[in-house]
Protein backbone atom coordinates (compact mmCIF):
# COMPACT_ATOMS: atom_id res chain seq x y z
CA UNK A 1 0.00 0.00 0.00
CA UNK A 2 1.60 3.37 -0.81
CA UNK A 3 -0.08 6.88 -0.24
CA UNK A 4 -0.09 9.97 -1.75
CA UNK A 5 -0.97 13.16 -1.00
CA UNK A 6 -3.71 15.10 -3.67
CA UNK A 7 -2.62 18.67 -4.08
CA UNK A 8 -5.39 21.90 -4.48
CA UNK A 9 -4.86 22.70 -8.11
CA UNK A 10 -4.98 26.60 -7.81
CA UNK A 11 -2.44 27.06 -4.20
CA UNK A 12 -0.52 23.82 -3.73
CA UNK A 13 -2.20 22.98 -0.29
CA UNK A 14 -2.42 19.13 1.02
CA UNK A 15 -6.18 18.47 0.85
CA UNK A 16 -6.26 14.26 1.43
CA UNK A 17 -4.60 11.44 1.57
CA UNK A 18 -5.30 8.53 -0.79
CA UNK A 19 -4.20 4.63 -1.70
CA UNK A 20 -2.38 5.10 -5.31
CA UNK A 21 -3.18 1.44 -5.54
CA UNK A 22 -6.30 0.68 -4.44
CA UNK A 23 -7.68 4.64 -4.07
CA UNK A 24 -10.80 5.08 -6.39
CA UNK A 25 -12.87 8.19 -6.37
CA UNK A 26 -15.61 9.88 -8.67
CA UNK A 27 -17.19 13.30 -8.19
CA UNK A 28 -15.78 13.98 -4.71
CA UNK A 29 -15.88 17.72 -3.63
CA UNK A 30 -13.62 19.52 -1.20
CA UNK A 31 -13.34 22.89 0.07
CA UNK A 32 -10.01 24.06 0.10
CA UNK A 33 -8.69 25.36 3.44
CA UNK A 34 -7.01 27.72 2.14
CA UNK A 35 -7.40 29.32 -1.14
CA UNK A 36 -11.31 28.70 -0.23
CA UNK A 37 -11.98 27.31 -3.67
CA UNK A 38 -14.40 23.98 -4.61
CA UNK A 39 -12.00 21.65 -6.03
CA UNK A 40 -13.34 18.16 -7.80
CA UNK A 41 -11.34 15.26 -6.97
CA UNK A 42 -11.39 12.15 -9.41
CA UNK A 43 -8.91 9.15 -8.49
CA UNK A 44 -9.12 6.19 -11.03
Amino acid sequence: MKKQWYYCPHCGQKLLLYDVVNGKSRKIFVKCKKCKKEIEINIE
